[in-house]
């Protein structure tokens, strides 16, 4: 992945002596942070008409921008976005609301005044049927035409944002594209409706659309080590077998990707709340990262090594401090890397664990 050179929200020109290797980056801009507070209090309020019941809407982290495939295979939970076009702003400019398909359920029945017994049922079902997916434009509808006053009043009178379509995004996945090609910028927030459990949902604007909104002054992604590889140059390598991963972070989880790739394993992901289960992973490759505030997860590396005899753990240890290192060597981890790792490093750890690919089995130029 190359270094894409955009000017930063802020204005600034990026600073070649700062680079990073992640792919996710969070910034303070405060104009565009201002902006959006102030749509998702439009939106807080336009919703409350539509269910008729206690909503509360809390803003949360800061800003992430993401290229949209890596941000989409860091999502756990299966959402429904809703897509709508900005109305006097660049060409092909969009903004979408992303909520976890349950909550998504739950507005499409208080548009239809569907009874709350059978809201319950069809969230626990998980999944639009054809009345709630017709439904569910029209829930956009709502959103959207609340945000068109402040839209107007920061940014001119011919700016609003007119709901175009929507898709089902299963976990790690985005099928129909909707979120597209390029880079995005993701706002997260809480939703929580009546007395259902509060759930995590976004505003997800793209690349040009978040400049516009920012007054033109651009926007970034984190910059990418200019010595990464496009995927598409990485070579296929023939599958030899299955890396089980526990990841908590989208940069972790784009790096080990483009790795498997390289080296012939297939990703099998699990979820932030799993724990590694000894007796699945005999005879397999583990991959475990270990944030700062997650040292249980050295506890997860030693079981695998005490309780099997045949696992293969790699441990991805951010900040790896002395003492964390001394940590990771306790466990008896086959491999530990340091994070933030380029995926060649990654790579040629990992590839050690398996051997050399021999020239018979090497994809053909």
């Amino acid at each position: 992945m190359k270094n894409r050179g955009h000017p930063l929200l802020t204005g600034e020109q990026p600073n070649p002596d700062r680079m990073t290797k992640t792919a996710v980056k969070q910034r303070r801009d405060h104009a565009l942070t201002d902006l959006v507070t102030k749509l998702l209090s439009a939106i807080g309020e336009s919703l409350g008409t539509l269910v008729n019941r206690n909503l509360q809407l809390s803003p949360g982290c800061e800003m992430q921008l993401a290229p949209a495939h890596v941000w989409s295979s860091s999502q756990e939970t299966s959402m429904t976005a809703i897509r709508a076009a900005l109305e006097g702003g660049p060409e092909d400019g969009h903004c979408i609301l992303a909520l976890e398909t349950r909550d998504a359920i739950t507005l499409a029945g208080c548009l239809m005044m569907t009874p709350e017994e059978v809201i319950k049922e069809q969230r626990i079902g998980g999944v639009l049927d054809k009345d709630q997916s017709e439904a569910i434009n029209e829930v956009g509808n709502v959103v959207f035409s609340g945000t068109g006053p402040v839209l107007r009043e920061v940014l001119g009178p011919e700016h609003g944002l007119q709901v175009k379509d929507h898709a089902a995004m299963p976990p790690r996945e985005d099928p129909q594209g909707i979120l597209g090609a390029g880079d995005i910028v993701v706002y997260d927030f809480a939703i929580k409706i009546g007395d259902y459990p509060e759930a995590k949902a976004f505003l997800i604007f793209d690349a040009e659309c978040a400049s516009h909104l920012n007054g033109g002054q651009g926007v970034a992604v984190a910059e990418i080590d200019a010595t990464e590889e496009d995927e598409a140059d990485i070579p296929q390598a023939p599958v030899r077998g299955k890396l089980a991963t526990f990841i908590t972070s989208p940069e972790a989880a784009e790096v080990v990707r483009r790795c498997g790739r390289r080296v012939g394993l297939e990703i099998e992901h699990h979820a932030n709340t799993d724990i590694p289960n000894p007796a699945a992973h005999r005879d397999g490759i583990v991959l475990i990262e270990i944030p700062i505030g997650e040292d249980r997860r050295f506890v997860w590396a030693n079981r695998l090594k005490t309780q099997t005899d045949s696992a293969t753990v790699v441990l991805l240890v951010h900040e790896p401090s002395r003492s964390r290192v001394v940590k990771g060597f306790m466990t008896q981890a086959d491999v530990i890397v340091a994070w933030p790792s380029t995926e060649k490093q990654l790579s040629e750890k990992v590839g050690a664990l398996l051997g050399d690919v021999s020239d018979e089995d090497k994809p053909a130029d």
